[in-house]
């Protein structure tokens, strides 16, 4: 195990724990949260493979429900494609 503990949620904070905390209430899901990680990463040379976009799909339609559903916002709507 590493060194540092970090929380990545899309809840509210009402269970603080980790060295780091990453609460976006805002997000539907923590695959966007990931999401926008790498969308940050890019310029960087991150890349998103198969995989990866899979499982962020998944992740996505699995918290919110499948395209299109009333849980959805544009975002989603956006990173799913």
């Amino acid at each position: 195990m590493g060194d540092k503990l970090m929380k990545i949620d899309h809840h509210p904070n009402e269970d603080p724990y980790g060295d780091l905390l990453w609460v976006d209430t805002e997000a539907s899901s923590v695959s966007e949260m990931i999401y926008e990680l790498y969308l940050e990463g890019k310029e960087e040379g991150y890349q998103l493979n198969t995989k990866a976009a899979e499982l962020i799909y998944a992740g996505i339609v699995g918290d919110t429900g499948p395209l299109p559903f009333p849980k959805h916002n544009e975002k989603d709507t956006q990173i799913c494609r």
